[in-house]
């Protein structure tokens, strides 16, 4: 036992802790793996705005949505983005045949809505995010165009 005190007391001395007993360094790894296991589990917590998680009602659109009880698709967009010019293009080619089952909200990052890109976690746009009449977040898409096919797919299966 005394080898093994001994051994672990030159390889404390090596890593530069000489000066902290072993007390003090048994003390310093127990709380590092704690702060690291704490961290581990905040960060596999679910996050608001994706697929688990319930829908936020800060937008007027959106709690409206939620209050009719009807699925949601939300559509975070940007000017001069190349790729939600391609993904209106596709959304107005099908908002005709579910313009009836499934709300439609279209928010575009100005001064106004940053707090709702923040509170969503929008990072990239464009972002689709589509909520049951629960108001269940099911699916997400960020950064993605989803062509004409894959938007169906995602709004069949909520509405």
């Amino acid at each position: 036992m005394a080898i093994e005190l001994m051994g672990m007391s030159e390889s404390i001395h090596s890593a530069g802790l000489g000066r902290l007993g072993l007390r003090q360094a048994v003390i310093l790894v127990t709380i590092l793996v704690l702060v690291l296991t704490v961290g581990t589990f905040y960060y596999a917590l679910p996050k608001s705005g994706f697929p688990g998680t319930k829908a936020i009602g800060d937008h007027p659109e959106i709690i409206e949505a939620l209050e009719k009880k009807r699925p949601l698709m939300i559509y975070f967009s940007s000017i001069g983005c190349p790729n939600c010019l391609m993904q209106d293009r596709v959304i107005s080619a099908i908002y005709p045949k579910y313009e009836e089952d499934v709300e439609f909200v279209y928010i575009l990052l100005s001064n106004s809505t940053e707090k709702i890109f923040e509170d969503w976690s929008v990072i990239k746009v464009p972002t689709l995010i589509f909520v049951d009449k629960e108001g269940n977040v099911v699916s997400r898409f960020d950064g993605r165009y989803l062509d004409e096919g894959a938007l169906r797919t995602e709004l069949e299966g909520v509405k």
